[in-house]
């Protein structure tokens, strides 16, 4: 069982250079209809993408070509840039703010900061009109956690999310966003390393549902984790869905509905909605409905204000050139890509010297290094199984990313 796409915590970046909009997606139908483009983005940014049901806005983190990051606000029903400002704040690049969700009592985005100065997880909250960030508790014993683990619950006032404690072991977190305190933070123990407990959702009692997939079984299981002890149980096995799309899904609170994008044992693209209480796969509709297999319709995300699902589409027939936007894009190839042992780097650009960096897909740095760009090609990068993340600068300005996966 693996997911269709690979799991980066902040730094999961999409397809650039196709032209970004926001859309709606008819849930009976799985067909997007455009509202507006999105001038100037880029790259978005995964699992930060929210709503603010109160005021009907969109919010995401975008990013440039010249890897200025965002913080969007736009209006649902025209798509206007209500927001845009400099996202994240810190003051050092290799920070990150991620997992960010609205809360309409308190008029604020909740989520967690990576100091990389620090090495150090904090629960924060940020504004949407400034993108500026106040840290509300640190988290030191975080070092890895799962992105699809994350939900506000804001019927109990409760951020939750899972960190991983080892091998088969999980640390469930249950934050008190007024207060600012852990309410919970009991063990999950899985039954096999090859396990997973993930794509937590809440419905409208509050009531914590995940995904859980056996290895051994080869088999999704829809459970219920008990938030005060972290005990799981089952509520029935999903036997119809082969592989899910990673970090996408939403709850459908006007029809008490889970939903799950992903892959069925034919192969056919589809939502996954299902019913909470038995269970049971209710229907399930075609998606994404796309004329180009190169475009695509992510960041699934539900307002429950108008009982309608949004999200955001790139169109690769609106193809325009990185170059012809910034001179100071900088082209690498990564090979073999995918890397079974190791992998090496070449790169055309004539900087005397470049600034390395690699990340895990928990959006974690694992190595830097400052290279003779004579020297490049002389690297041999070994790494783990596993999605990572290269980023990297020139003196003079110019940067590049790509994405490398080691099996």
């Amino acid at each position: 069982m693996k997911f269709l796409l690979p799991i980066l915590l902040f730094l999961c970046l999409q397809a650039f250079s196709q032209k970004e909009f926001l859309v709606e997606i008819d849930q009976s139908t799985g067909v997007h209809t455009k509202i507006d483009s999105i001038p100037g983005v880029f790259f978005v940014t995964m699992n930060n993408t929210t709503i603010n049901s109160d005021s009907g806005y969109f919010i995401f983190e975008g990013t440039g070509i010249g890897f200025q990051g965002n913080l969007y606000t736009l209006d649902l029903q025209t798509g206007a840039i209500i927001h845009s400002p400099s996202f994240p704040n810190t003051g050092d690049f290799l920070d990150v703010i991620g997992s960010l969700r609205y809360d309409d009592s308190t008029k604020l985005l909740y989520g967690l900061w990576f100091d990389n100065s620090l090495l150090q997880t904090s629960f924060v909250s940020v504004s949407a009109d400034s993108g500026l960030h106040q840290s509300i508790l640190a988290l030191p014993n975080i070092q890895t956690f799962d992105p699809e683990s994350i939900v506000l619950n804001s019927l109990d006032r409760e951020y939750i999310l899972s960190a991983r404690l080892n091998a088969t072991q999980r640390s469930l977190y249950v934050m008190n966003i007024d207060s600012g305190t852990i309410k919970h933070n009991p063990t999950i123990t899985l039954s096999n390393q090859l396990d997973w407990i993930s794509s937590f959702q809440v419905d409208n009692n509050g009531d914590l549902f995940a995904l859980y997939y056996s290895d051994s079984l080869d088999l999704i299981n829809l459970v219920t984790i008990n938030k005060s002890t972290g005990a799981y149980t089952k509520v029935s096995d999903l036997s119809m869905i082969k592989n899910l799309v990673g970090l996408e899904r939403y709850y459908d609170s006007q029809s008490n509905l889970l939903v799950y994008p992903g892959r069925d044992t034919l192969n056919n693209d589809l939502l996954f909605k299902i019913d909470p209480t038995t269970g049971q796969i209710s229907s399930t509709v075609p998606f994404p409905v796309l004329n180009d297999t190169n475009d695509n319709v992510i960041q699934l995300t539900y307002n429950k204000a108008d009982s309608k699902l949004y999200g955001l589409h790139w169109d690769s027939d609106l193809t325009t050139s990185l170059k012809s936007y910034q001179k100071d894009f900088l082209e690498f190839n990564v090979y073999p890509n995918p890397a079974i042992e190791g992998f090496r780097i070449v790169m055309e650009h004539n900087a005397e010297s470049i600034d390395l960096l690699i990340y895990n897909s928990s959006g974690q740095l694992i190595d830097q290094r400052m290279i003779n760009k004579s020297g490049l090609e002389d690297e041999y990068f070994q790494l783990p199984s596993g999605s990572y993340f290269i980023l990297i600068h020139t003196q003079d300005g110019s940067k590049g990313f790509k994405q490398i996966i080691v099996e």
